[in-house]
């Protein structure tokens, strides 16, 4: 329920865009994406719901990267070794921010785990197909990342109905909305509100749905899938450092090592460190944005 009224709140402010679409095309590509990115939720909330731990969860969502490499390989007929470097690093970086907690704590391998893969395959199918469609129509980035969330909002809603087993308008709303605190709790003799759940509530719907979705609309306007898949895999570190000035979290040796190998696939990526040689590797395609068609790359270096 906590999911579905996340993504009411970000459906709500984003779909006034919906307004600015310039096609049925357009609506048919945000659906798409919409569709895939539900996919790697569903399998987020299921994998968390059937035992598996948050760490592990995280870790095998970063393995987006290699999803996305791997689609756009196929399509352009080369990803460079640079690229795959940088993969590695970085997703060797989120193991090191991420599972010591998980693998100190005892876990044990479970069938959500497994659910988990879905994460990387719905949001690298749809990092992809959004690149293509942002390609296809450069001025529809906020109506396609409203039908984004309106999507994936749907079957949020879906989902909730069916395991409360009842129809959408008799969901136990109320218990999302802010309650009445301890009796004692007063403040100039009116009693205070209890904001535990709303507050979470409406920070998840309208900054990490919302925003973020919008966000993820210009990073992919002007960066390749690849690149923006890379950078995505920093949002454990910002965790980290989140939880330090927050919060007060220390900081150990395997955060400074992830930390340290993200940053490291960021800057090989780049070619800040490592720029490598051209090698035969047959035809390397980019995509033109004017004429939307891939074509041969007159550079002799990887792109």
């Amino acid at each position: 329920l906590f999911t579905a009224g996340r993504f009411v709140i970000g459906a709500g402010l984003l779909s006034p865009a919906l307004i600015q679409t310039s096609s049925i095309q357009v609506v048919k590509a945000g659906a798409a994406v919409g569709a895939l990115t539900t996919v790697g939720y569903a399998a987020q909330v299921a994998a968390c719901s059937m035992g598996t731990q948050a760490g592990t969860a995280a870790f095998i969502c970063s393995l987006n990267a290699v999803v996305v490499a791997v689609m756009i390989g196929q399509k352009t007929g080369c990803v460079s070794p640079r690229t795959w470097w940088a993969i590695a690093l970085s997703v060797l970086g989120v193991a090191c921010l991420e599972l010591p907690t998980v693998l100190g704590g005892g876990a044990e391998f479970c069938l959500g785990d497994l659910v988990a893969f879905g994460q990387p395959l719905g949001f690298g199918a749809s990092y992809v197909l959004l690149e293509q469609s942002l390609a296809d129509h450069p001025e529809d980035e906020l109506p396609i990342a409203a039908l984004q969330v309106l999507m994936t909002c749907f079957a949020s809603l879906a989902a909730a109905s069916w395991a409360y087993g009842a129809p959408i308008w008799d969901l136990p709303w109320a218990s999302l909305l802010p309650n009445a605190a301890d009796a004692a709790s007063t403040i100039d003799g009116v009693e205070a509100l209890d904001w535990t759940v709303t507050g979470p509530l409406i920070y998840s719907g309208a900054i990490t749905s919302a925003l973020t979705i919008w966000l993820q609309m210009l990073v992919f306007s002007k960066l390749p899938a690849v690149d923006a898949s890379l950078l995505m895999t920093t949002e454990p570190l910002w965790a980290v450092l989140t939880a330090v000035v927050l919060l007060g979290d220390v900081v150990g040796a395997n955060d400074y090592v992830g930390g340290g190998l993200i940053l490291l696939a960021l800057t090989i990526q780049q070619g800040l460190i490592f720029n490598e040689e051209p090698m035969d590797v047959g035809p390397r395609l980019t995509y033109d944005m004017k004429s939307k068609r891939w074509r041969p790359n007159e550079d002799t270096g990887y792109q």
